[in-house]
């Protein structure tokens, strides 16, 4: 049976999560460096503002990128489904898929999307 919802956010905000997890690999990549090479003996690379400021700075860049992508809503573009919108007075949005059952009490209204 094939699945006609589609995915959970459109394909511009999962190419949006994959740039940022990027972003979060490259960040986490700047953070590595800077130990000792026997174990015991003091390196002072590990006090490098790559390792202690750029990278974590980064990562966070990275993290928050993410979450904009996730809640990012593209205005103006129909999401992937039937085309029908049912709006309801308390501005609610269910799409529905092929046949519209409202069993709320209050009034709505049917919006064909072309």
């Amino acid at each position: 049976m094939k699945n006609k919802e589609g995915l959970a956010l459109p394909k511009g905000n999962l190419k949006l999560i994959a740039v940022g997890m990027v972003i979060i690999v490259v960040g986490f990549l700047c953070m590595i460096g800077g130990g000792s090479e026997d174990g015991v003996s003091f390196n002072p690379d590990i006090y490098s503002s790559r390792i202690i400021t750029v990278g974590p700075l980064i990562s966070v860049f990275g993290f928050f990128f993410v979450i904009y992508a996730i809640l990012r809503n593209p205005k103006g573009k129909e999401v992937p489904g039937s085309g029908l919108t049912v709006r309801n007075n308390d501005e609610m949005v269910t799409k529905y898929e092929n046949d519209i059952t409202i069993k709320e009490g209050k009034s709505s209204e049917v919006i064909k999307v072309d």
